[in-house]
């Protein structure tokens, strides 16, 4: 986790679930406090594929409450990206 905290110049991150072929407890928990340590340093998550059993076990735990909103769980990568990109531009908006 001090990784991610040491990570600068990031305002959004896709986490690419597709591939994860088995998420216990202990990772759906872990996947929580990772998105919640992201979301607090103002980055925002965006989650790509996660599996329908995958998902309920997440929901459980919190990692979709971490999340600033239900809306950044996508399918498909370019819907991810297309999503990401609108953060991105948003954000060179106010800033300029």
């Amino acid at each position: 986790m001090s990784r991610v905290e040491a990570v600068d110049g990031v305002s959004v991150v896709i986490l690419r679930m597709s591939q994860v072929q088995y998420l216990d407890a202990t990772g759906a928990q872990a996947l929580s406090e990772l998105v919640t340590t992201l979301e607090r340093r103002g980055i925002t998550v965006l989650i790509k594929g996660i599996r329908a059993t995958q998902l309920r076990l997440a929901d459980r735990v919190g990692v979709v409450d971490s999340l600033r909103t239900s809306e950044h769980l996508f399918e498909t990568l370019p819907d991810a990206v297309e999503h990401a990109r609108s953060h991105i531009l948003r954000e060179e908006a106010l800033s300029a």
